[in-house]
């Protein structure tokens, strides 16, 4: 952490992925850190997305970058001591989808494309419902790498028959 006095309340490190791990096939599942306050303690934090944050002599997150984790430790202020922090993080790497196990459209995974599937990409655009890896990629149906109107679009006109494939 910066020194006592100085205008810099935060400090960061920059970690490597472990060989195999990218910002775009792993999560953080756990940032345990303790000071020297308390050596023999270590407080696991709470984790959404690629952010994770504990309360102790400050703050404490992990990032997941295309280049490397950061972590970044923040002071409360600028009059509190330096207090070092020690930490461990922890990945775990998500599994792969191939596209043998999904079909393009079939977001419900029923084996055919329906009003049922073109409704489930409509909530989850909309933050309504949640999907799983398999179902984000059969619900990409316009390729494009990620979820949205266009792909509502090609799933009505594919429903409607103007179009027969994807």
């Amino acid at each position: 952490m910066p020194e006592a006095g100085s205008e810099t309340l935060n400090g960061q490190a920059k970690v490597n992925y472990p060989q195999g791990y990218t910002s775009e096939n792993c999560m953080i599942v756990s940032l345990m850190s303790h000071n020297i306050l308390h050596p023999d303690h270590w407080v696991t934090t709470g984790q959404t997305d690629a952010l994770s944050a504990m309360q102790g002599n400050g703050n404490l997150f992990a990032r997941l970058t295309p280049e490397n984790i950061t972590v970044v430790v923040e002071k409360f202020s600028k009059a509190e001591q330096r207090r070092d922090v020690t930490f461990k993080l922890i990945l775990m790497k998500l599994p792969e989808v191939s596209e043998k196990e999904y079909k393009i459209g079939d977001v419900n995974e029923d084996g055919s494309i329906t009003q049922a599937d073109l409704t489930l990409v409509q909530n989850y655009i909309q933050g309504t419902q949640a999907l799983t890896d398999k179902q984000l990629k059969g619900a990409d149906v316009n390729k494009d790498g990620s979820i949205n109107t266009g792909d509502t679009f090609k799933l009505t006109q594919y429903l409607n028959g103007a179009i027969s494939s994807f």
